[in-house]
């Protein structure tokens, strides 16, 4: 079984990724949502 961290940190890289592919379907209409956008300035 992984630790919690590593399973925490592959969804939210998962979740950011998701994010950002919205991003470039909707464009700027996608409200900013904060956390993930800090959260995916510090990379995998």
């Amino acid at each position: 079984m992984r630790p919690m961290g590593i399973r925490t940190d592959r969804v939210l890289h998962a979740t950011v990724g998701m994010y950002g592919d919205l991003q470039g379907i909707a464009g700027k209409t996608l409200q900013e949502i904060e956390g993930l956008e800090r959260a995916g300035d510090a990379g995998p």
